[in-house]
């Protein structure tokens, strides 16, 4: 229930404002505290990074979440494509 109340109140930001590095740090630290499962968390992150990637917002602070919700190098490469260590697609931070 809190999780589904979280991702509309995502959508909503994403329809009304622009959104910054912390509105995608905040959905995420919500998916990670709110997820009833790792199946669920993984989904979650998933849909907001690729969000992340197109707009430009991967920050220190998203990096952050996604390694406390996806504590495994081998799981971040796996589901996001990139382990996130080392050097980004200068892209996915552009409007930092």
């Amino acid at each position: 229930m809190a999780l589904s109340v979280a991702r509309q109140t995502y959508k909503e930001l994403l329809t009304f404002v622009s959104p910054n590095e912390m509105s995608f740090a905040l959905a995420m630290k919500a998916c990670n505290n709110l997820s009833l499962n790792q199946a669920e968390k993984e989904s979650s992150l998933k849909l907001l990074f690729d969000d992340v990637r197109e707009m430009g917002f991967l920050g220190k602070r998203v990096v952050n979440e996604l390694k406390f919700g996806l504590p495994s190098e081998e799981k971040r490469k796996e589901l996001l494509g990139h382990p996130l260590i080392g050097r980004f697609d200068k892209r996915w931070n552009r409007c930092l």
